[in-house]
């Protein structure tokens, strides 16, 4: 059973008293009792099949409104990670936004069953790129560019590599975009359904696009890295690809690893093997069109 098989009563029922959700290799617990927050909810995670009752969940992510009885006048969404407090916000219009960055922590801070990468990922018979960069740099708006043109998406926000061989655990969620790369991403891509368009955020703007339907079915199916490519978007650049050396690709993996000094040893061997297996590559571009066929072009 997925999340759309149940009407937006129903979901807002099991919303309120607590509904399992998988997302990838997890199980989310979710109970949210803030209005705003069902709908966008419901739209963005339309595929996402619903966990077997017998599946205990990784985590528990609790959104609910708080009232102060000092200052009843003031009510604020309150967002905790298995029972304890984890962050306010101050308005509920943007609980799905305080709700999306709630569940990026709690993942990051206890999936260490893996070895975790800030990075998107997508691929293309079974071959994932990896395109690790910081805030600002274009990533996501590539993998969604990405995903627009048929790449499947394993992860807009988190690499997941196994341990035992080297694979890459999907994790598909919704793609976040800001600001700009919003009305960029809807002029490439008209049909890609932008579920929740949130302004005021700290991140200023924020926008959501659904994960395709494909991609979520194949959520159980990891796939094999074949390349690293850093994205950086540059205004009126042309394409340019440079590629890197190990030591280069491995420095690049470095800096967006998550867990790599919690998993010691086991992590350097896990680094050291995927810059050591995947060629590595900076890519600037202007144009999304340009840099998608760049892209191809790097995994072929």
């Amino acid at each position: 059973m997925k999340v759309s098989d149940l009407t937006s009563d129903a979901f807002a029922a099991a919303l309120g008293s607590g509904l399992a959700v998988r997302l990838g290799p997890f199980v989310v617990h979710w109970r949210v009792t803030v209005p705003a927050a069902r709908g966008p909810l419901h739209a963005l995670y339309a595929h996402h099949p619903l966990a077997e009752p017998d599946e205990p969940p990784d985590v528990y992510v609790d959104c609910r409104a708080h009232l102060n009885p000092r200052r009843p006048w003031s009510r604020r969404i309150h967002l905790s990670i298995d029972g304890r407090f984890h962050a306010a916000q101050a308005r509920a219009q943007l609980s799905v936004p305080a709700l999306e960055w709630t569940m990026n922590w709690s993942l990051a801070t206890r999936a260490h069953e893996y070895l975790m990468l800030h990075a998107a990922v997508v691929a293309r018979d079974g071959r994932a790129v990896i395109l690790p960069a910081p805030p600002g740099s274009g990533k996501s708006t590539l993998c969604g560019a990405l995903v627009a043109r048929g790449w499947r998406l394993l992860s807009d926000e988190f690499t997941l590599i196994r341990p035992g061989d080297g694979l890459i655990a999907p994790l598909p969620r919704p793609v976040s975009l800001k600001e700009g790369a919003i009305a960029v991403m809807r002029r490439f891509a008209p049909e890609h359904m932008f579920a929740g368009v949130f302004p005021g955020t700290v991140k200023g703007t924020v926008g959501y696009v659904l994960p395709p339907a494909a991609s979520v079915a194949a959520q159980d199916e990891p796939a094999r890295p074949c390349c690293v490519v850093l994205p950086r978007w540059r205004s009126g650049a042309a394409v340019r690809t440079e590629a890197l050396s190990r030591t280069g690709t491995f420095l690049a993996l470095n800096r967006n690893a998550v867990n790599y000094s919690i998993l010691g040893e086991r992590g350097a061997a896990l680094l050291a093997g995927l810059a050591g297996g995947c060629p590595g590559h900076r890519l600037a571009y202007d144009s999304l069109d340009d840099a998608v066929d760049a892209v191809g072009g790097l995994a072929a």
